[in-house]
């Protein structure tokens, strides 16, 4: 019986090593693969952001502008009609 025992705890012994080498080694991996899909998201995201706001700039530029030009339109077309108007009278 003490063989037996002897043999089965050394076995068991064996098993936990292995099972607890085998978890940390998964745990590893798993924790390598996580950050790199976590940063990897971030850059995406990132990049996502910048082209967003780039974008948005970009509109608000362009819609800033177009109403600047148009603004300036209607003041000109206005000075130049109130002219016309007082060189008549």
């Amino acid at each position: 019986m003490r063989g037996f025992q002897d043999n089965t705890i050394s076995r068991i012994k064996d098993w936990m090593r292995g099972y607890q080498d085998n978890t940390i080694s998964r745990m590893k991996y798993w924790m390598r693969g996580f950050q790199d899909n976590t940063i990897s998201r971030i850059k995406d995201w990132m990049r996502g952001f910048q082209e967003n706001t780039i974008s948005r700039i970009k509109d608000c530029m362009r819609g800033f502008q177009d109403n600047t030009i148009s603004r300036m339109k209607y003041w000109i077309r206005g000075f130049q009609n109130n002219t016309v108007s007082r060189i008549k009278d």
